[in-house]
């Protein structure tokens, strides 16, 4: 795997290892005075590793539609949407049919609103069944919008090399907009994280930022490559300091984290994987692990509160004696890899295998030009 690729799937996995760490069990005071303070900050910000996967997201997906087009001229949304489908919805759907199953074996009642609220994708602006799937739903909007949009586009400027021009000024009034929402909206509302965190139209500027670092790749190759070349370590840094205030402030408390600090975890998530791209990548053993972990990232992410809640209970359990928090950690962040893994691997890579048959590519594979 060519080591620009391979730098995709270390970035995945970097953000599912942060959504992970997020949805730990505190630490107890007392707990080790170094560890402590790092896992606490890992638990307070991990969840910036959802802004990565946007970023990331808009990256990925549009790069497919720009390279079909630059390819064919054209864009096929049906296709598009089947391909995407056969991505999402088996994994997706297996997790529901299972939470249901597990429900009423356990006496639970699974509430029918909460339920078709998951099966609906609408778990952006009503809760669902579970607590991270918000993020399919914005997603799963975003896979909807951006295909319609750039087909408007392309029919605008029909024939021409470059029919997305006005994509920079897009992105740009979109990403003024959810903030302005996002300032709106925590003036008149307390905070919340279904009013205040998870809306697709508060959150799609992550994903347009992604498509913008997108477009320029694909259609302005010369420049992009000479200005990540030349301020690779200023991007990287750049990236990390824009990053860092979620490990230092709480989410909840802080409206600036989730009104300008949105914006800044996007713009951070896309310094980073602008200067990535540019990164030579030592063929060691551990890279690769990162980067197995995150092309299995989407099934490790599903599956991870599943597992601290049906798992890593039946884990402790096994002990004579209630393990420690750090042993207890690493029962769960292990279940989880070893359970998404599993369930990547079972599930998602023979249907993607099953897509390709049926449904091949229109898209050019994804190569960095020099």
């Amino acid at each position: 795997m060519p080591s620009r690729i391979l730098v995709l799937d270390i970035l995945r996995g970097c953000a599912v290892l942060l959504v992970i760490g997020r949805h730990q069990i505190p630490f107890p005071e007392g707990s080790h005075p170094l560890l402590k303070p790092f896992m606490d900050a890992w638990l307070r910000g991990g969840w910036v590793g959802v802004d990565l996967f946007f970023v990331l997201s808009g990256f990925f997906v549009s790069g497919l539609l720009f390279r079909e087009q630059q390819r064919y001229g054209t864009l096929s949304f049906p296709r598009f949407f089947v391909r995407r489908g056969f991505k999402i919805y088996p994994s997706f759907y297996l997790l529901i049919l299972v939470t249901v199953i597990v429900a009423h074996a356990l006496g639970q009642v699974v509430p029918r609103r909460r339920l078709w609220t998951e099966l609906l994708y609408i778990q952006s602006y009503r809760y669902g069944l579970w607590d991270h799937t918000w993020s399919l739903a914005v997603e799963e909007h975003f896979y909807l919008l951006l295909p319609l949009l750039l087909i408007l586009l392309l029919r605008g400027r029909p024939g021409a090399s470059d029919p997305f021009t006005a994509l920079p000024r897009i992105v740009g009034l979109l990403g003024a907009g959810c903030l302005g929402l996002r300032i709106e909206n925590a003036f008149r509302h307390p905070y919340s994280h279904i009013g205040s965190l998870f809306p697709t139209h508060l959150r799609l500027d992550s994903l347009a930022f992604g498509v913008l670092i997108s477009y320029a790749f694909h259609y302005h190759a010369d420049r992009f490559w000479k200005l990540a070349r030349a301020y690779q370590k200023p991007l990287a840094l750049g990236g990390c300091v824009l990053l860092a205030p979620a490990f230092i402030f709480q989410l909840e408390t802080h409206a600036a984290i989730y009104t300008v600090g949105l914006t800044s975890f996007y713009l951070g998530s896309g310094l980073l994987l602008t200067s990535a791209l540019t990164w030579h990548i030592p063929h060691h053993r551990f890279p690769k692990v990162v980067a197995f972990v995150g092309s299995q990232s989407y099934s490790i992410y599903l599956w991870h509160l599943p597992t601290r809640a049906w798992v890593s209970p039946l884990l402790d359990r096994a002990f004579p004696q209630p393990p420690g928090p750090a042993t207890s950690f690493l029962l769960y962040f292990s279940a989880c890899l070893v359970l998404g893994c599993a369930m990547g691997l079972l599930v998602e890579t023979p249907f993607l295998r099953l897509r390709d048959r049926l449904f091949p590519s229109r898209s050019a594979p994804l190569v960095a030009t020099t």
